[in-house]
């Protein structure tokens, strides 16, 4: 009858939303037991860039030592934790940023104290992270790159057409700058002129599915800022349906 049919229908929907409720409980369960495990996974492979970062204090102290020209270091974000693999692979690329930018940002003691500067030259990295990128940039106060000189050098390896060289742009000559076999030195000391360019650079930072990018102003320095995933054990992906095919996308290799 009626009556029996809707208390069937009822006791139904109950076992329904109950089945609902515990399905849901299980889902939830899992997807906690996954990001935890993700968390561990994260913190196994992360360590502080301190081990990387303290060992140019030394460093730039020789160099001092060898050049008389006085120059500081400043370590921002040394506590900052990264991908352990970025981390042992990142002491040749800021070894060469830093003798760069001491060898042809930072001025003469002189020439900066005539410019009303500090005698003393001042080198920074910064290590930060923002979203799911971590962020590492190498600055100095020193007297900011020569794009003319650059401009030159780029037509001298025929790296830029005379007829385009005066409308280039600075963002062009940037990145002329890391063209293989680019260098502005005149001649071969123990900081520039070793063969070792911005082009290793950008290609050993690549390898780490990281970035470089420069900017500077004439008077006041140089940063060259890089970036590179949070981590490279794990990915955040977008999942899409074409024609049939399921795909995942890389979430920060897409741009719209």
């Amino acid at each position: 009858n009626l009556t029996d049919d809707i208390a069937a229908l009822g006791s139904g929907v109950s076992n329904l939303v109950e089945m609902t409720q515990k399905s849901r409980m299980t889902l939830s369960k899992r997807k906690k037991l996954l990001a935890e495990a993700q968390s561990e996974l994260f913190a196994a492979r992360m360590v502080e860039i301190s081990s990387v970062l303290n060992r140019f204090g030394r460093l730039l102290q020789q160099m001092v030592a060898s050049h008389r020209k006085p120059a500081r270091l400043q370590l921002i974000g040394s506590e900052v934790s990264i991908d352990k693999i970025i981390a042992e692979k990142l002491y040749d690329p800021l070894l060469h940023l830093i003798r760069n930018a001491y060898d042809h940002g930072i001025e003469p003691p002189e020439l900066r104290a005539a410019q009303g500067k500090s005698a003393t030259g001042q080198l920074t990295i910064k290590v930060y992270h923002q979203g799911n990128r971590t962020k590492i940039e190498v600055s100095d106060d020193g007297q900011g790159l020569n794009w003319t000189k650059i401009r030159q050098r780029a037509i001298d390896l025929r790296l830029l057409d005379v007829s385009n060289a005066d409308t280039a742009t600075e963002s062009e000559l940037a990145e002329i700058m890391f063209a293989p076999g680019f260098s502005t030195a005149e001649q071969v000391n123990d900081l520039s002129g070793r063969g070792i360019g911005l082009d290793v650079v950008r290609d050993r930072l690549g390898a780490l599915q990281g970035t470089i990018d420069v900017r500077s102003v004439a008077g006041q320095g140089t940063t060259f800022a890089m970036q590179f995933p949070l981590n490279l054990t794990t990915t955040r992906l977008m999942i899409c349906e074409s024609q049939g095919f399921v795909h995942a996308l890389r979430s920060e290799a897409i741009s719209q």
